[in-house]
C-alpha cells in the first residue's frame, strides 16, 4: 500500500503527526534490531517533542492571556 503525503509546511506536517499517533507508532520501532532505523526515529522523536512543546507553550500562553482578561469564567 502506497500513501501519498503532500506536505504544506514542516508544522503542518509535524502537527499532522501528533494528531494521528505519530508518536506512538515510532516508539513501536524502538526495540528493533535496526540501529538505523531506531535513530531515525529518534531523530523523528525529538523533532515532533519540539513541536509538541511549542504547541503546549502556545496554548498555555493563550490560556493565560484569556484569563487575565477575564475572557473566560
Amino acid at each position: 500500500m502506497c500513501i501519498q503525503v503532500y506536505i504544506i509546511s514542516k508544522w503542518l506536517s509535524h502537527m499532522l503527526m501528533l494528531c494521528t499517533g505519530g508518536m506512538q507508532a515510532l516508539a513501536l520501532h524502538l526495540p528493533h534490531q535496526s540501529l538505523r532505523l531506531v535513530q531515525n526515529c529518534l531523530w523523528t522523536l525529538r523533532n515532533l517533542s519540539d513541536t509538541a512543546t511549542r504547541v503546549v507553550s502556545s496554548t498555555t500562553l493563550l490560556l493565560h492571556k484569556l484569563l487575565s482578561a477575564k475572557l473566560i469564567c
